[in-house]
């Protein structure tokens, strides 16, 4: 009787497991039956559990748009730059040595009339004439400083032509030279440095813009009297 029994209850274990086994898929069946996503769709899902992006760097974002944008530096630019500072350190009046002044109006006026031989051959003795000027020593009455302001000015405006160079600086002297140096009569000495300083912020390192400016702020002030 124990062993009928023993026997009906192993049976019905054995029915009870086979069903639940039938019921219950297994992790294949699981993965097999999920929905397939497309591309698009695995993108979104990504986006949505990647909540910050890693910039070039270091830092990181919401957005990829977020990220700094990287610094570009014009080589050109900072080559120029480079080389105006190594040819000015060669003299104290800011002029290229006799070898480098040839070498440069040679290649300066090739590129200008490379197949006009009578106007390369002016070019040159422009050239030669605008270089003479700028070998003239510091005016007098001219600070150190401001020789050398007109000096970089110039040679920044005309790095390769000595000719503009030469009428650059000669330009630059004339508008040092009228410069307002007294006030007007009647105008009070609150005027007088509102003016030299409105066109010294705007044109620091110009002085034929300086004195141009100073002169229409002048005709302004006579016009409001």
């Amino acid at each position: 009787m124990n062993k009928i029994i023993i026997t009906m209850i192993l049976l019905l274990s054995l029915i009870l497991v086979g069903c639940i086994n039938n019921e219950t898929p297994t992790m294949e069946e699981k993965v097999n039956n999920q929905p397939e996503v497309n591309g698009d769709e695995q993108q979104k899902v990504v986006e949505k559990v990647v909540t910050q992006y890693q910039c070039g760097d270091g830092s990181f974002v919401m957005n990829k748009e977020d990220c700094p944008k990287p610094l570009v530096v014009d080589t050109k630019k900072e080559m120029e730059v480079s080389e105006i500072s190594t040819k000015s350190s060669n003299s104290q009046n800011y002029v290229e040595s006799e070898s480098q002044f040839k070498s440069m109006s040679k290649e300066y006026c090739q590129d200008k009339w490379p197949s006009d031989f009578q106007m390369k051959a002016y070019c040159l003795e422009r050239q030669e004439d605008g270089y003479d000027e700028l070998l003239r020593s510091k005016p007098s009455g001219l600070t150190q400083e401001d020789y050398e302001i007109i000096k970089e000015h110039c040679i920044k405006k005309w790095l390769d032509d000595f000719q503009m160079r030469a009428y650059c600086e000669e330009r630059q002297l004339e508008g040092y030279d009228e410069l307002m140096s007294v006030k007007v009569q009647g105008m009070s000495d609150s005027d007088f440095q509102l003016i030299k300083n409105h066109c010294l912020n705007k044109w620091e390192k110009d002085f034929q813009m300086r004195a141009y400016c100073e002169e229409r702020q002048l005709e302004g002030w006579k016009a409001i009297q």
